[in-house]
């Protein structure tokens, strides 16, 4: 009888061990690069891709697509994170999401304007854990957009959780107008645009935009 008990506990240990290593080769292979995401990275020309385009139906469904974590151990994610850095000088916008090239992997570029400096950084793996319930309405755009720009209402407060590109955690607590790009990057990510959220009626075209943000300065 003992021998019988022995051999069960044995075995279901032997099934939970197996079960784990299961869960955690899949797990490792959801992080890992598929072989259409490295053709796409390997195929950027002078570090550029182009940005995807909601007026492209096959574009515009990457957009859409709910992102997966990204193993920042990876050769691969340097060399994307390089791309987007790259691809987002080239375009002279204020963030990037990954899916916006092509990739639909957790990670955003932002500009930091709540910094010295403003610089450019990478965030890993990042989500919004707090939103504050009190909002600011303001003018977005969109790089993946060319309809033009909308009034959007975003938290005026947020926390959000991170690795940087050495693996490390981070929680940071953000605000202002810094605040709304993680919000409109991190949208990108679950497959959310501007769009779905604006509080205006319409898009209001960039050259109409650009004129009343001139004569708005004027009258400053």
């Amino acid at each position: 009888m003992y021998k019988s008990v022995f051999i069960s506990i044995v075995l279901f240990f032997f099934i939970v061990s197996c079960s784990s290593v299961k869960v955690k080769e899949e797990k490792n292979s959801l992080l890992s690069f598929s072989s259409d995401e490295k053709a796409l990275i390997d195929s950027a020309k002078d570090e550029i891709l182009p940005v995807m385009q909601t007026t492209s139906p096959e574009e515009n469904s990457v957009l859409r697509k709910e992102s997966i974590d990204i193993n920042h151990a990876d050769t691969y994610s340097a060399v994307l994170e390089k791309i987007m850095r790259k691809t987002l000088e080239k375009e002279k916008g204020v963030g990037l999401a990954a899916p916006q090239i092509g990739i639909n992997r957790n990670i955003i570029i932002v500009q930091r304007f709540d910094k010295e400096e403003k610089p450019f950084e990478a965030y890993y793996n990042i989500n919004i854990d707090f939103y504050s319930k009190e909002l600011q309405e303001g003018w977005e755009g969109c790089l993946s957009i060319e309809g033009g720009f909308g009034k959007v209402n975003r938290s005026k407060e947020i926390t959000i959780t991170y690795q940087d590109s050495k693996g490390e955690k981070h929680t940071e607590k953000i605000e202002g107008f810094t605040a709304v790009i993680f919000q409109h990057e991190t949208d990108h990510l679950k497959g959310i645009l501007f769009t779905d959220k604006m509080s205006s009626e319409k898009l209001v075209p960039k050259e109409e935009y650009r004129k009343m943000k001139e004569e708005s300065a004027g009258k400053n």
